[in-house]
């Protein structure tokens, strides 16, 4: 059950490749016609919020790739904000990145170029700057929670103690998983294409390390005292029901596709969500 005492509402900050699309499900299930997806890659304007916020009356939950922490703009609106994501291992990241641009069939440079641009992206989207040490103080200072792909059930869990719901439902089917072919894994995995993506991530290496290092394990020590013990039931569950629909979710689907999608503010090649 939902306890009304908490702030709201939670805010995904969405980096690509992290399992962010399975998140949703998570939260579409659990708000909703009260969890909103935006629909925009770029930042969102006033005039976006107070489109969010007409929809939204009793907003609980919200996600994009728009969603920053430390928006001002969203905490006007939203004065009681609380910011959380989810990061991956560097390399694995980047490469996961690429291949979905490039199966998207989007118009990509080669990869060295590609990732002149997309390089260190963690710290660039968290911190606005390719530094970990910046990125690492919005962590400290505006990232309320953390979870790690790598380690994705531990998260939910550890999520789920953090968002205060303990309730929620987390079981899923894993979302936008990418088909990868034999040829692709085997150039994906080649020495020199390692090292050339390690030499772009070097300012994101540093911020995963610190994340795994220090963060995620205080974030166990402060929620996870029955943590293996949750880990094992979860895993017990997730094998007999890994569902991503419910009646909340079904209703939030409707509300988002029949209400706010029409308003969204139209920016060309954005609006490509399902």
């Amino acid at each position: 059950m939902e306890d009304n005492t908490l702030k709201w509402p939670i805010a995904f900050v969405h980096l690509m490749k992290t399992g962010g699309q399975t998140i949703r499900a998570i939260l579409q299930k659990n708000f909703g016609p009260n969890h909103c997806d935006m629909l925009l890659m770029e930042e969102a304007t006033p005039r976006d919020w107070r489109w969010v916020k007409t929809c939204y009356p009793f907003l609980r939950s919200v996600r994009g790739h728009c969603v920053l922490p430390g928006d001002n703009i969203l905490e006007q609106y939203y004065p009681n904000s609380r910011y959380y994501t989810f990061l991956r291992e560097p390399i694995k990241r980047a490469i996961s990145h690429y291949r979905f641009r490039e199966q998207s069939g989007d118009a990509l440079a080669p990869l060295e170029d590609w990732l002149k641009d997309y390089g260190d992206y963690m710290c660039y989207r968290l911190a606005g700057e390719r530094n970990a040490s910046a990125a690492i103080e919005v962590i400290e200072k505006q990232i309320e929670f953390v979870g790690l792909t790598e380690r994705f059930d531990e998260s939910l869990l550890l999520w789920r103690h953090w968002v205060g719901l303990a309730e929620a439902d987390l079981n899923y089917q894993t979302v936008n998983k990418r088909k990868v072919s034999e040829s692709e894994v085997k150039k994906d995995t080649a020495p020199k294409t390692i090292e050339m993506i390690r030499e772009f991530h070097q300012e994101d290496q540093k911020l995963y390390d610190y994340v795994s290092e220090t963060v995620f394990p205080q974030q166990i020590e402060k929620w996870g005292n029955q943590l293996d013990e949750e880990l094992a039931q979860f895993e017990r569950d997730q094998e007999q029901n890994p569902s991503n629909k419910n009646v909340r979710s079904q209703l939030g689907r409707l509300k988002r596709n029949c209400l706010y999608r029409i308003g969204v503010r139209k920016v060309e090649g954005h609006i490509k969500q399902s």
